[in-house]
């Protein structure tokens, strides 16, 4: 998914934030392996950390990196720590695709999907206590054919003729169950 990130070029001639008016894009041209960027929340966040060092310091920590990196980054730590659906961790990253200027095409976007669920499958996830969802999908294999066995007093029914078990064995041989005896 980094290789990926790493080779998007920025190509509109402005940026389109969330928010707020478009602004001119100053790194048209470039791939996103190629440059830092801060987005309008995160310009916001310095300026009002400005007049604490160690915090400002701290958060320009947080948001190091090349942007194809803090994309990456930002998307692993939703996954873990948001509730949002896949489709909102998807809108997350195509909106901050689309305010650092990257257009993608129909195949982009569909790669992107794609990566995406390859990735979320498996992401060992806090929320399911380190379990990745393609391991619990392979641990859960369930039979084709349920079987059931008649308990004692089925069997009590049938010999004083309260229930026809050639009746209910018909039908749940129709609905797929085998029977065991």
């Amino acid at each position: 998914m980094l290789t990926f990130l790493n080779e998007l070029t920025v190509t509109a001639d402005q940026c389109r934030p969330r928010y707020g008016d478009p602004y001119p894009c100053e790194n048209r041209g470039k791939r996103l392996k190629e440059f830092s960027f801060l987005n309008r929340d995160e310009r916001f966040e310095e300026e009002y950390l400005a007049k604490n060092h160690g915090a400002l310091l701290s958060f320009r920590e947080s948001v190091a990196g090349t942007e194809a990196e803090k994309i990456l980054h930002q998307y692993c730590c939703n996954e873990n720590i948001d509730s949002l659906g896949f489709n909102d961790h998807l809108k997350n990253i195509l909106e901050e695709l689309k305010e650092v200027g990257v257009e993608l095409s129909k195949r982009q976007a569909q790669e992107l999907i794609h990566l995406l669920t390859d990735y979320h499958n498996i992401f060992h996830l806090w929320c399911m206590y380190g379990w990745a969802p393609s391991d619990l999908a392979r641990q859960y294999q369930p039979s084709k054919t349920t079987s059931i066995s008649f308990g004692p007093n089925m069997l009590k029914m049938y010999a004083d003729g309260t229930m026809d078990r050639n009746e209910i064995v018909r039908e749940l041989q129709k609905m797929g169950v085998d029977i065991s005896e």
